[in-house]
């Protein structure tokens, strides 16, 4: 008996460390919650933070589809490393800004995957239900050869089920990478598992964070996202470059329309609850409060303090590039 619970407990690290996804540099995840709908996940901060980290995603839910999100890119002081005109062009591309047709990609990747995310429910349920069962009634050395042989042949299913998808739903991966994958998929159930993962990962790339928030999260979470870049444009210490606040501007107009258009509580987020009565500004992205009577906020790059007493409207980047001239 100890030497079942031993190895159940070894079967329950490996598929948890399959749960672990590696993101790169300003990367966000997007997973599906227990029960409906999605949660926003990210290790570092939001946006253009320069390095690696790790998220949990819900190994209750291995059907997916879950999602990477790269924010805008041009908003921070090492432009020049990151100078990208495509780049530039396409973050100020409304159409990244179509709920209606995030809706329809997430809807059309689910009825494509239907096929693996029953097998991989079916997988799951076998590994850490059924196993455990035959455990208790018939023992490890009588359970184990049936067993992985059951799941060799549901992982061939999924590994065969992905390889056909991998060519429609994620045609940017080389045919070494997807059979690769494939190979990985068979020999190793709890990777077949998160096979919907590793189909959807990329699947929403080419619409903002912020809009997929708002069309798959709660607007609350939409709001904070936007709040953030809002705060880096609108409050941040102006570049020198031409062509650097010629592209803020024009990205924070687009924010502010898409905002206003969807009535995202942005506007209620900025600025602290309550004002301490010793502090003079506070920072409009993180809300903390300083006895400075001006400067800029030593934790969020270079973030310009607003005084605490002002009762006038948050000013358009532009209205505060004018009055710094």
């Amino acid at each position: 008996m100890t030497l079942s619970l031993d190895f159940l407990a070894v079967m329950v690290v490996l598929y948890l460390m399959e749960c672990l996804r590696r993101v790169g540099p300003d990367e966000l995840t997007l997973d599906r919650r227990l029960g409906s709908g999605f949660r926003l996940k990210w290790p570092a901060a939001y946006p253009n933070k320069a390095r690696w980290g790790w998220v949990f995603l819900n190994p209750l839910r291995p059907d997916g589809p879950s999602f990477s999100l790269t924010p805008a890119v041009c908003l921070i002081e090492n432009f020049e490393e990151i100078r990208s005109a495509d780049l530039c062009i396409r973050n100020l591309d409304p159409a990244r800004f179509d709920l209606e047709r995030i809706r329809d990609t997430c809807m059309t990747l689910r009825q494509q995957t239907v096929g693996i995310r029953r097998a991989t429910i079916i997988l799951l349920v076998a590994c850490f239900a059924l196993f455990p069962a035959c455990l208790a009634l018939i023992g490890l050395r009588a359970t184990l050869v049936p067993a992985a042989l059951v799941a060799l042949l549901a992982s061939m299913f999924i590994a065969g089920l992905y390889v056909r998808w991998a060519k429609v739903i994620a045609q940017g991966t080389t045919s070494l990478d997807v059979y690769g994958n494939a190979v990985r998929l068979m020999l190793y159930p709890f990777s077949a598992i998160r096979c919907a993962d590793l189909l959807t990962r990329n699947s929403l790339a080419a619409f903002d964070p912020i809009a997929v928030a708002t069309a798959l999260c709660s607007p609350e979470k939409a709001a904070r996202l936007a709040l953030t870049e809002i705060a880096i444009l609108r409050y941040g210490v102006l570049p020198q470059e031409s062509d650097i606040a010629e592209y803020r501007a024009a990205r924070l107009e687009l924010l502010d329309s898409f905002v206003n258009k969807q009535g995202l509580p942005v506007q209620e987020l900025i600025g602290p609850r309550q004002a301490e009565t010793c502090c003079q500004t506070y920072c409009p992205a993180c809300a903390a409060q300083f006895r400075l009577v001006e400067g800029v906020c030593p934790d969020c790059r270079d973030i310009v303090l607003q005084p605490l007493q002002s009762s006038n409207p948050l000013p358009l980047f532009g209205a505060q590039e004018e009055s710094n001239a």
